[in-house]
């Protein structure tokens, strides 16, 4: 039986490589997509949505399917404000997540980041620790958590750190360079991993996949 995904934050730099991978991969029937904007895809399997997401109880029966992909995220320059970027990577994903699992979603995986914690004193790290929080309190059957470093791809509006960390890779790529967990990954592999452990079998029911384990 072919399953439905459901994308949040596909209009991002790994939520739209997530959607093209879920497309041209037969064992999902329907990719169910929730945004603000299109995008500029076409297929058959896509079920493309514009919505407004201060109103999530006018289209929460969209929420429906086996997987729940989450490539929310922004930055406090983007946001404007540490309020607003509360509200788009944590209050958002949690109420969508909360919806989804009383919807009987069994999987749940979520873009976190590197060292993200619940006690960090960076505020961005903190953010991400305490969506890893709440997601594990929601119960689903799986959850996994991907905590990448930099990701590495052609955004429409470069961050200007991941343009540093991208010319440094070199130096990342050494096998004992103490500098290796901060190494990048790309949009496209990164998508292409989620996809693989949302197919596996043997994912445990809460898994974190950081450093080593995003590039095995």
């Amino acid at each position: 039986m072919k399953k439905t995904a459901i994308v949040v934050g596909a209009t991002g730099l790994v939520g739209r490589e997530l959607v093209r991978q879920l497309l041209d991969d037969t064992r999902w029937g329907k990719v169910v997509v929730v945004a603000r904007r299109g995008l500029d895809i076409k297929a058959e399997a896509l079920e493309e949505h514009l919505v407004d997401f201060d109103h999530i109880e006018d289209w929460q029966y969209l929420l429906q399917g086996h997987s729940l992909f989450i490539c929310l995220g922004t930055t406090l320059k983007q946001a404007g404000s540490k309020q607003v970027m509360r509200q788009i990577d944590l209050d958002l994903p949690i109420q969508l997540a909360t919806i989804a699992k009383q919807h009987q979603v069994q999987d749940c995986l979520v873009i976190s980041s590197l060292m993200a914690n619940a006690n960090s004193s960076a505020y961005y790290l903190r953010l991400k620790g305490e969506l890893e929080q709440q997601l594990a309190s929601l119960q689903f059957e799986r959850l996994m958590i991907f905590r990448p470093g930099p990701l590495l791809g052609e955004r429409s509006s470069p961050r200007f750190s991941e343009q540093v960390v991208a010319a440094m890779q070199p130096l990342f790529g050494f096998t004992y360079s103490p500098l290796k967990a901060w190494r990048g990954i790309r949009a496209e592999d990164l998508a292409q991993l989620m996809i693989s452990k949302a197919n596996s079998s043997t994912v445990e029911r809460q898994q974190v996949f950081e450093k080593e384990t995003l590039f095995s």
